[in-house]
């Protein structure tokens, strides 16, 4: 069975955990869908979709967990489901309510890039190295990997 929601110190490290081992049972709080994790601005959110966990993303959209919300690049969770390719994800995030006309922040250009120039397979190769190094090593380090999802 999955942990329950208290306030403790360990919280976001036990949340992390939980989308990591694909624990479909845990027990996530409002507090969680607001959580922003990294100088980035993730949420859980983006970091199961990053992560590839699809019930945990449909988890924490059943729970409420603002689907729209930008990190501070401007990725919304739609943003990230497409740049890795995952379109059932992106499914259910448009399913449940994502909206793909919100640009996000691309370094060096005027105009960010929309999910739908995603969904087209338009500036998916940009995107996928608008990330800097320092970013890809915090989110490995924040999930305990090499970065690669699993």
């Amino acid at each position: 069975m999955g942990a329950f929601c208290h306030k403790e110190d360990n919280r976001p490290a036990a949340v992390i955990t939980a989308i990591q081992n694909y624990d479909t049972g845990f027990k996530f709080c409002q507090e969680d869908l607001s959580k922003r994790l990294t100088a980035y601005n993730w949420t859980y959110l983006h970091l199961a979709v990053w992560m590839n966990k699809e019930q945990i993303v449909e988890n924490l959209l059943r729970l409420g967990a603002e689907v729209n919300i930008q990190d501070a690049n401007g990725d919304t969770a739609l943003h990230l489901a497409l740049i890795i390719g995952q379109k059932s994800i992106a499914k259910c995030l448009l399913e449940n309510g994502a909206r793909f006309d919100i640009a996000n922040v691309v370094r060096n250009i005027k105009e960010g890039v929309k999910a739908m120039e995603l969904m087209t397979g338009e500036s998916i190769e940009l995107m996928k190295f608008t990330r800097t190094e320092t970013e890809v090593e915090e989110i490995a380090q924040l999930i305990g990997t090499d970065g690669k999802r699993k």
